[in-house]
């Protein structure tokens, strides 16, 4: 099975938040990789890299293209820069080059801008020369960047160049250099597991909406790991120890699963059925480990 999207629209159970900024998000084996090579970086350097530029949807590139380009039917510009996007001819008069909207690398969430790497053309940033050695261990190139466009911060993760592919990461998260096949997978996986929460809301009369306040990553997480268990329980832990707030979320998710109707198990026609139901179950049971977690701390 083909896996297809437009560029600018990756769906969001393929994204994943970046460690250190939650709003950065990429797609998750791209996701997966950065973290592992920042938390390379940060021991082997001393440090923290963060970046301005990640994942961007199609209105999002639409906005940078549109800061730093206007229509103009002549004439090149200050940087001798002119793109046509839909029948249209621009030329870019402010800012550093903008791909053509629905283009970008950015669109297919394996794309960052980092953060204090250089100016136009200084690849021989103190800063970047220490660290993007260790980025490329990971799988981030900087071939586009080092193009026409000429910058430093523009990196792009290639899978095929990642060398630390299988490795754990420091989030111990399930994904890596994602196929189609895998994608479709993740996909249908994470639908199935809401149609369940739906039905179950549908004949228990029970609100679910405390299930989606435990994030993607648990859905994620359960859907794509053979270690469904061990992967909800680490999620859950990291959410129980970050404050009360969420671990009242976390508890009333879990609670609704719990309450799901019997009937919902047997009745819901689900992907990989057995796979989604003992997912559920496990988050169920989990609810347990951590109201006594709650209670002792």
């Amino acid at each position: 099975m083909v896996i297809t999207y437009p560029n600018g629209s990756v769906p969001p159970e393929l994204l994943a938040p970046l460690d250190g900024q939650p709003e950065a998000q990429l797609r998750l084996d791209a996701a997966l990789s950065w973290n592992r090579a920042r938390a390379a970086v940060i021991g082997r350097t001393g440090i923290t890299l963060f970046v301005r530029g990640w994942n961007r949807t199609l209105a999002e590139q639409e906005t940078f293209f549109f800061e730093r380009y206007e229509p103009q039917t002549t004439g090149t510009g200050p940087y001798n820069d002119v793109r046509w996007y839909k029948n249209v001819r621009y030329v870019r008069v402010r800012g550093a080059a903008a791909a053509i909207p629905g283009t970008s690398n950015h669109g297919w969430g394996i794309a960052v801008d980092v953060d204090d790497y250089g100016l136009i053309g200084q690849f021989d940033y103190p800063r970047r020369t220490a660290t993007f050695p260790i980025l490329a261990e990971h799988g981030w190139t900087d071939t586009e960047g080092r193009g026409s466009i000429q910058e430093p911060w523009h990196l792009v993760y290639d899978p095929t160049r990642d060398q630390h592919v299988g490795e754990p990461a420091p989030t111990k998260g399930p994904f890596m250099a994602l196929t189609d096949s895998e994608q479709a997978r993740i996909l249908e996986d994470v639908a199935s597991i809401k149609a369940v929460l739906i039905e179950g809301s549908r004949i228990g009369g029970v609100h679910y909406s405390g299930v989606v306040q435990i994030g993607a990553a648990i859905l994620q997480a359960a859907a794509t790991t053979q270690k469904a268990v061990t992967a909800v329980q680490e999620a859950v832990t990291a959410a129980h120890q970050t404050g009360t707030a969420t671990q009242k979320a976390v508890t009333t998710a879990l609670d609704a699963i719990a309450a799901i109707p019997v009937k919902v198990w047997t009745t819901v026609n689900i992907w990989r059925a057995g796979k989604a139901v003992t997912v559920l179950q496990d988050l169920a049971d989990t609810g347990t480990l951590v109201r006594t977690n709650q209670k002792g701390s």
